[in-house]
């Protein structure tokens, strides 16, 4: 009885390492708690099963290697990422090569972990130094925590300035980011969709949309946090962000565009994936789901996920469809609330779309039924754009009469709002291809002018529709939307594009888009 605990400890100690080292590797992405910790509790219910069906078949003294073993096993079986990216780097990468590694994986671990742990002292050592690991992992978690400020709920963030002389009569600001969204001579060109009605709807409404808007970069976290804090953050010679928190702190509302509409008075609302919400927001919109991105990752790190998905694919396309119930048009229902009174603040609105970027949709908004299936064969978080044209097409039609419904919902309820709809980087159909000096920057000719081709469409006040040119690239878009609701000079930055390295590499360098 008295060796019962390290038993139970051995077989808990390593998963629980494992979900809390990635939780820690993950503090800047949502992370929910119920599910993530719901799988650990499965995790170690499994291994507690094993053992006490096993255990009777093994000494008392080999019962301390079983529990080791099968500890060490559940815990490789949590590393599957790791083998996946070798078998690409390898080019050797398959369903079946990685699921023959990491069963090869598993099996050495827990052998090697069986034959280590001899007896019930050497268990008791399994148990400390797992303990001490998972010490470790557990750190950052509780200082994460312990310093979270929880105000990132809606309504409970600290509001912004009361409405003054400075803030009287300036206009809410909508800004609506459609990840991956191509300008229309590119989505003609790479994607051949016309997206002319579109684009006539939106002059009929009076915007202005832009023949020769690109972005500045071609990867979402360098766009986006380069166009809020309105300067080039990314360069060849001195990139002012050096690890991904700082990105994440910067689209969670740590940037210059939030910080100048604060000290104009508006109150900042956020619409998107809910791991941008903050203490910076007033108010937030995110997915009800219980899956965050954070969640789903873990999941695809074992072989779970792909299992499910060739013995129970409706299952699995239901657990992973249940990540895209946030839609646009539950934004659009919420434009009152997210307004608010004649006497509330202006609004500065940030609202980030994915569906275009991921391909999610039919022409008739359904959900792709093909889309679960297409999502577990890559099982690339990085990029999960689908490599199909016509999916691609069908979601940029669902979009636009997803759009026409929120712009004119803004519209009756805001007459002189200032409404931008944009992108942070195109499509990307055409060959990546790499530059030639051994910085494996993605530069094929197509692909950057592809990239780079974005949707940019205003909403100006009548006053500031002649000062926007036809070029305007993202990092000066929140320059331009200063200078008019403030009417001071434009003071617009030299237009200036980027490649990006492969992931996780922040390097770029510096091209010249046709």
């Amino acid at each position: 009885m008295t060796r019962t605990p390290y038993y139970f400890g051995a077989l808990a100690i390593f998963p629980v390492w494992t979900v809390c080292s990635f939780v820690s590797g993950n503090l800047s992405e949502l992370i929910r708690w119920p599910p993530l910790l719901v799988m650990m509790a499965a995790i170690i219910g499994f291994g507690v099963v094993i053992f006490l069906v096993l255990s009777p078949f093994f000494s008392t003294e080999r019962r301390a290697g079983l529990a080791a073993a099968i500890s060490v096993a559940l815990s490789v079986l949590f590393m599957m990422n790791l083998f996946r990216e070798g078998l690409r780097a390898a080019n050797l990468y398959s369903h079946i090569t990685l699921f023959i590694v990491s069963v090869l994986a598993v099996a050495v671990a827990a052998t090697l972990a069986f034959v280590f742990i001899r007896n019930i002292r050497r268990l008791r050592g399994f148990v400390l130094v797992g303990s001490i690991m998972a010490a470790i992992a557990v750190w950052p978690i509780a200082v994460h925590i312990i310093g979270l400020d929880r105000t990132n709920k809606v309504g409970d963030a600290p509001a912004a300035g009361a409405p003054g002389a400075t803030a009287k009569n300036l206009p809410n600001v909508y800004y609506i980011i459609i990840d991956a969204y191509g300008r229309a001579d590119a989505l003609k060109k790479y994607a051949g969709f016309d997206n002319t009605t579109f684009i006539a709807h939106l002059d009929g409404l009076g915007f202005q949309t832009l023949g020769r808007a690109r972005s500045n970069y071609m990867k979402t976290h360098m766009s986006i946090p380069s166009t809020l804090d309105m300067n080039y953050l990314f360069t060849p010679v001195g990139s002012k962000i050096q690890k991904w928190d700082d990105i994440w702190n910067i689209m969670k509302g740590d940037n210059a565009a939030v910080r100048r509409f604060r000290e104009l008075g508006y109150r900042y609302v956020f619409a998107g994936g809910a791991q941008w919400c903050s203490k910076n927001t007033n108010g937030c919109i995110k997915p009800p789901g219980i899956w965050s991105r954070a969640t789903w990752q873990l999941a695809h790190n074992t072989p779970i996920p792909g299992v499910m998905s060739y013995a129970v694919p409706s299952l699995y396309q239901s657990i992973f469809t249940d990540q895209w119930r946030f839609v646009m048009s539950d934004v659009t229902a919420q434009i009152g609330k997210i307004i608010g009174s004649a006497s509330s603040a202006p609004l500065f609105f940030l609202y980030h779309e994915l569906a275009v970027h991921d391909s999610i949709y039919n022409a008739d908004c359904s959900l792709r039924k093909d889309l679960g299936a297409e999502e577990i064969d890559k099982v690339d978080h990085a990029e999960r754009m689908a490599a199909s044209t016509s999916a691609y097409a069908g979601t940029v039609t669902c979009i636009n009469t997803k759009l026409k419904g929120l712009v004119a919902r803004i519209l009756e309820r805001d007459r002189n709002a200032l409404i931008v709809l944009t992108s942070d980087h195109g499509s990307a159909f055409s060959p990546h291809g790499q530059d030639g000096d051994g910085a494996r920057a993605l530069t094929g000719v197509d692909y950057v002018d592809e990239r780079t081709a974005i949707l940019s469409s205003w909403k100006l006040p009548e006053t500031c529709r002649a000062a926007l040119p036809d070029d305007l690239s993202l990092v000066n878009n929140f320059r331009l939307i200063f200078s008019c609701i403030t009417g001071r000079p434009t003071d617009l930055l030299a237009n200036s594009h980027f490649a990006h390295a492969p992931a996780p590499s922040l390097d770029v360098l510096e091209i010249s888009p046709n």
